[in-house]
């Protein structure tokens, strides 16, 4: 397992997203960048780990389906990173970085 301090910033993210491009509605324009798994001690692996998508203002934290306003739709994004990053880091598990499944979890 990596240790904090071997982390990158900034990697490119996994999820086949652009900037201006809304991960979730597809919308166009403005776009801001969030941390699919964000808390303080998830945000550097979520970093280095590519798992981060843009998202329009409304997606992201002002409708109320925004990733930070509805836990179900916040959910499904963690659900689609999990599985983006058991798709990408075959060799690493999940639960060793991010400390649960996101997966089959009520």
């Amino acid at each position: 397992m990596l240790k904090k301090r071997e982390l990158k910033k900034k990697n490119k993210s996994i999820m086949c997203t652009e900037k201006g491009h809304c991960f979730l509605c597809g919308r166009w324009g403005y776009t801001e960048e969030h941390h699919i798994f964000g808390s303080k001690a998830d945000r550097p692996y979520s970093e280095h780990f590519g798992l981060k998508v843009h998202l329009c203002i409304s997606c992201h934290r002002e409708g109320k389906n925004a990733v930070h306003n509805n836990a179900e739709e916040n959910k499904k994004l963690q659900i689609m990173g999990q599985i983006r990053f058991e798709e990408e880091y075959k060799d690493l598990k999940f639960t060793d970085y991010f400390r649960k499944s996101y997966i089959g979890v009520d």
